[in-house]
């Protein structure tokens, strides 16, 4: 999903998903961005979801100069809002053959009610599989918080990666 004109663009950022960044960014998000405190508190869970798999998952990276933090990926994520919900969208390098498995993960996570991914996201958190997948368990999450289908989009850079865009979506409610 890209942002139109009828989008109203609240915040966009591209380079390294530093930790101390991303702390002030959900900070911002908590404290600040321009919404009910409802929508406030699900943008910050999913831009916190979203912004550590691209911090631990891109495929391009970049070195922290720092033996404590070592390397954090690159991508960039675009929070943005119409007058029916805010999107929180992020997009990050990934190896191609990761394409397939993370359009797999989306289309199951869209393809279950709120109730079946919160059984679902219970009964796989300590299996032993989905360890390996910290991401799938942070996409179920991001799903579970939104109470939306996921937007995604593979697209193909060259032979040997991908970049992997996801947008989940908040409904934005007036607070009374």
């Amino acid at each position: 999903m890209e942002q139109n004109a009828l989008h109203s663009a609240v915040m966009r950022y591209q380079g390294p998903f530093f930790m101390d960044l991303l702390a002030a960014t959900a900070s911002w998000i908590r404290g600040s961005m321009p919404f009910s405190l409802r929508v406030k508190l699900k943008v910050h869970k999913i831009f916190v979801e979203l912004a550590q798999n691209v911090s631990h998952y891109s495929a391009e990276r970049i070195d922290q100069g720092s033996e404590v933090y070592g390397t954090c990926g690159i991508g960039c994520f675009h929070i943005f809002a119409d007058n029916e919900f805010v999107f929180i969208q992020t997009s990050n390098l990934i190896l191609k053959e990761h394409g397939s498995i993370l359009a797999g993960y989306c289309q199951q996570i869209n393809s279950m009610e709120l109730e079946q991914l919160k059984a679902f996201k219970a009964a796989n958190r300590n299996h032993r599989e989905m360890k390996t997948s910290a991401a799938h368990i942070g996409l179920i999450h991001v799903g579970i918080i939104s109470e939306q289908p996921l937007d995604f989009l593979i697209e193909e850079k060259d032979e040997r990666y991908s970049i992997f865009t996801v947008t989940a979506k908040v409904k934005n409610m007036v607070e009374i």
